[in-house]
């Protein structure tokens, strides 16, 4: 896809809101996740390579690939989870998965490239989460089990400042 192709879908993208709470992940369902990631392979450079390789932040994930993939696993779910989340919360996803964030870790300011509103939910511990929007910072107060759409079409970054793993259900909206 050509660069000019992509930043007209971040365009379009742009015109929707910048984040909204849309429902919450019960704590045994959060734990059942946790414990599908821990036990299923790592899906983390197929998902950077499949998302990212044409997108404007392309350099960046080939820049630091191994250092991302060490520190950020990724690992979709089965069709049997991803029919249990949509049916808790009431909505349709694409690309639904599990990413564990290693303490310490962060991702830089970025742009996701989906052609969605992204979903997310901190299932252990919140991440620190800050949207660049219209020239300011904006902080956002994540809650553990707490469902978000996200528009990172927005330059954002995340960090986990915890000791431990940081588990996240991730993945687009329909």
């Amino acid at each position: 896809m050509e660069k000019l192709e992509i930043l007209k879908k971040l365009a379009v993208l742009r015109k929707q809101e910048l984040y909204s709470t849309i429902g919450n992940v019960s704590a045994e369902l959060a734990l059942r996740l946790i414990n599908f990631a821990n036990t299923h392979d790592n899906n983390v450079v197929e998902s950077l390579n499949t998302r990212y390789s044409s997108s404007i932040n392309s350099d960046y994930v080939k820049e630091h690939h191994s250092y991302i993939v060490s520190n950020y696993v990724q690992t979709y779910l089965t069709q049997l989870l991803v029919d249990e989340v949509e049916d808790a919360l009431s909505i349709k996803t694409k690309e639904l998965r599990i990413a564990v964030m290693k303490p310490g870790f962060g991702l830089d300011w970025h742009v996701d490239f989906d052609d969605q509103i992204r979903l997310h939910c901190d299932l252990n511990y919140s991440s620190d989460f800050i949207f660049k929007f219209k020239n300011k910072e904006i902080v956002l107060d994540k809650k553990v089990g707490s469902v978000y759409k996200l528009n990172t079409s927005y330059s954002h970054r995340v960090f986990n400042h915890s000791e431990f793993d940081r588990y996240a259900l991730v993945g687009c909206v329909i």
